[in-house]
């Protein structure tokens, strides 16, 4: 009886013995060879084909153009990034409700007013967005300081928000499994915030960074980094028009000029700089690139720069194509192979 080619497929993919002898090992591996170099800051390894260790060469050495940053840490998601129920039962606020089913902590389901001034639109993991694209996400962001350092003082911000400290304060009522409040048992803030005195509602990761007009985003999480441009999202009953405002999930660069942030978009999502970041990153982990990922700053007056931001532009307002794609790599390609051999 002539063996099932399906049978055959799932025998040849078993993990081979280990007291199997070399020569029926080779028979059952394919190799590739590949050359690896060492980069800073770290002295990881980056592991590429013969004909494109000149990446590395180029691209290794980490960014003074561009710095990566984590969207905001709360340590209690079910609190911070919740529903938007409706306008308030005064001027200046709107109702929200918690998500607990969206967390572990045993938060309760509040519904409660909340100052409009500390609410943004969210971006809330890798699902929400792709290459040089991104979807609205249904929850926002309560986000009650600007800054992680000279945060401004509990008796302060209670004077200025007053129902929103009394949204945290109710919220405080739940109890850790140890019986410690909610809010004063989140890690990051015990840990990095209550000891500079920040008040027991504060976020972390939150800085001008994070209201910028334009970030370049991608995943902290991701098999391939893939790249888009978020800037404002415009919230009903009151709140206005924001800046986005991504989760810990999820790096960004901060960036103040629209074709800055377009031109990024592009490289990062070209096939140079995916195949030198590919080369020493974990393939789910993908984070901190721009400490070992060295590219320029954009030049308005360079054709290759604006040919970027044009394509950018493009994809986003109608989505990326093959050829779109193609003269992206095309440009990508010519800019990394102007760029000199860094020496380290």
């Amino acid at each position: 009886m002539p063996t099932d080619p399906k049978l055959k497929d799932k025998k040849e993919k078993k993990a081979i013995p280990e007291d199997e002898s070399l020569s029926k090992v080779i028979t059952k591996i394919k190799t590739t060879d590949k050359k690896a170099i060492a980069i800073p800051p770290d002295d990881r390894w980056s592991v590429l084909l013969p004909k494109h260790l000149g990446l590395a060469l180029k691209l290794q050495g980490g960014s003074d153009a561009w710095q990566g940053r984590k969207g905001i840490t709360t340590d209690l998601n079910p609190v911070y990034f919740v529903e938007l129920l409706g306008p308030g039962s005064s001027p200046g606020l709107v109702k929200i409700r918690t998500t607990p089913h969206t967390g572990k902590k045993p938060v309760s389901l509040i519904d409660r007013d909340v100052d409009a001034d500390l609410v943004y639109p969210l971006l809330k993991g890798a699902k929400q967005f792709r290459a040089f694209s991104y979807n609205p996400f249904d929850l926002v962001a309560i986000v009650p300081n600007k800054v992680i350092t000279s945060i401004q003082s509990e008796t302060d911000f209670r004077r200025q928000y007053g129902t929103t400290y009394g949204y945290f304060n109710r919220v405080n009522q739940d109890k850790d499994d140890e019986g410690t409040p909610i809010l004063e048992s989140r890690s990051t803030w015990r840990k990095r915030m209550k000891p500079s005195g920040a008040p027991f509602y504060a976020v972390y990761n939150v800085g001008d960074y994070t209201f910028s007009p334009y970030k370049v985003v991608w995943a902290e999480m991701a098999g391939h980094i893939r790249s888009a441009v978020v800037s404002y999202d415009t919230l009903a009953h009151g709140i206005g028009t924001k800046p986005i405002v991504p989760d810990h999930k999820i790096y960004f660069v901060s960036v103040w000029d629209k074709d800055a942030a377009h031109f990024l978009c592009s490289l990062l999502n070209s096939e140079p700089i995916g195949i030198f970041v590919n080369s020493f990153t974990v393939k789910i982990q993908v984070g901190t690139i721009f400490r070992h990922l060295k590219l320029p700053a954009y030049d308005s007056s360079d054709r290759s720069h604006k040919n970027l931001v044009k394509s950018s532009k493009s994809a986003h307002r109608s989505g990326i194509t093959s050829a779109l794609q193609s003269r992206i790599d095309l440009e990508a390609w010519n800019i990394v192979n102007a760029m000199p051999k860094i020496n380290v």
